[in-house]
């Protein structure tokens, strides 16, 4: 969970109560958005103002007491699959992408050729652009709405169908100044409630990458384990890749 200006301005909360003996503490945090890192539930995103949820359901199930339909606690058995890093910002030889370069569906295909992975169903499909050498080499910019960061395009949802990925991890998540799709963010509003697709928002993939470099493989198991919130939108997560 991290506290950022620029880009989270409603960090966790937390309180620590200290006795004689022990100490106790109150977590809470607002974690959907572009810093932490959490996990979508089917839940989160409509087709449209309006629209239906993932298989035409009526989001009428949802109510400011919880959704009884496509929530995070379905998945409380938690997630394990194969993983893989595709690693954009290594294969361009830079550090991150870059605003007008968003990582596309055939950069996709690219980087799965380059390292010998044969994509499979039921992936992770985990694209790194590189958010934290963004934000350290750009510390003066200044996240805005609509998205305004490079990132990754929608295109890469063409590469997701097509090799029936079971989930998408990024960093960076949408690439700004996406016109032509009619939405603020398009990737989101595809993937969940079209494609019923989990997206793992917000991971720090940079020592991922580090070590997938180092040891020339880039699969790993992946392992995810939402917190059980009853009707909850979503769950902050700390995912494990294990070689």
């Amino acid at each position: 969970v991290v506290p950022d200006e620029r880009r989270n301005r409603v960090a966790a909360d937390h309180r620590m109560t200290v006795n004689p003996g022990s100490c106790v503490d109150y977590i809470g945090v607002s974690y959907h958005g572009f810093v932490n890192t959490h996990i979508d539930a089917l839940c989160h995103i409509f087709t449209g103002s309006g629209g239906r949820l993932y298989n035409d359901v009526d989001p009428a199930l949802i109510t400011e007491e919880g959704a009884r339909t496509h929530s995070i606690d379905r998945w409380r058995g938690g997630i394990v699959t194969r993983g893989v890093l595709y690693d954009i910002p290594r294969m361009r030889g830079q550090d991150h992408v870059q605003h007008g370069e968003p990582v596309e569906g055939w950069h996709l295909e690219d980087w799965a050729k380059q390292v010998g992975i044969e994509p499979r169903p039921g992936d992770a499909v985990l694209i790194r652009s590189g958010a934290e050498p963004f934000w350290r080499a750009n510390p003066d910019f200044a996240m805005e709405m609509p998205l305004n960061t490079p990132g990754v395009a929608v295109s890469c949802l063409e590469f997701l169908h097509d090799t029936s990925a079971g989930l998408m991890g990024w960093d960076l998540q949408e690439a700004g100044q996406q016109p032509d799709y009619g939405e603020r963010i398009p990737v989101h509003a595809i993937a969940i409630p079209y494609m019923g697709l989990p997206l793992l928002d917000n991971a720090n993939f940079e020592a991922l990458s580090e070590a997938c470099a180092e040891t020339g493989r880039y699969e790993f198991m992946l392992v995810i384990a939402p917190l059980v919130v009853l009707g909850g939108t979503g769950s902050p997560v700390n995912p494990i890749a294990t070689f």
